[in-house]
């Protein structure tokens, strides 16, 4: 692998941070082209930044997790260390949305009780999604000569925006709201 210079932090982010760009994007077409069924569940609004969000830390922790492994150990160390890191990930996603769901119940007087069984389900679905698609950007990136530090945590992060979203729609379409 070569030496980390800031030339190749920046050449290998400038690439990187585009794809993100675009993948961002898709996630403002993609409510753009719910928002007549955003607006009748107007606060579903409210909940896509903290499902990103969320997701996307969750992601980006099991991201460096499995970078650091790799840089330690190579991607065979990396296979040793794969199954504690994706079960880590998936226990705290599970616990995490678990815990706001139960934070959005006591919300009853402002309206996101009748939320939160959409919000649980979406998270589950985020989780899922942003700690596999780390774990697989941090293998394929160190495969390829890259950090995977500078390559997951711009990408899963975006990865979520539109995931997150996804999953917030389909979840209170198949929970009826």
């Amino acid at each position: 692998m070569k030496p980390y210079t800031v030339g190749r932090i920046v050449l290998e982010c400038y690439f990187i941070l585009l794809i993100a760009a675009v993948f961002s994007l898709l996630a403002g077409f993609l409510l753009q082209g719910n928002l007549e069924r955003i607006m009748r569940i107007s606060l579903l609004v409210a909940l896509v930044p903290p499902l990103n969000n969320l997701g996307g830390s969750i992601g980006c922790i099991v991201g460096s997790r499995m970078g650091t492994v790799l840089h330690l150990s190579g991607e065979k160390g990396g296979r040793k260390q794969l199954g504690f890191n994706l079960s880590a990930g998936l226990t705290s996603g599970i616990l995490s949305f678990l815990l706001v769901g139960m934070v959005l119940l006591f919300l009853r007087p402002l309206g996101f009780s009748s939320l939160a069984p959409a919000f649980v389900l979406a998270g589950l679905l985020q989780t899922a999604f942003s700690v596999f698609v780390s774990a697989w950007l941090a293998f394929i990136s160190f495969r390829e000569g890259l950090d995977p530090d500078n390559v997951v945590a711009p990408l899963i992060t975006s990865f979520c925006d539109v995931t997150g979203v996804a999953s917030l729609l389909l979840a209170a379409r198949l929970l009826g709201l």
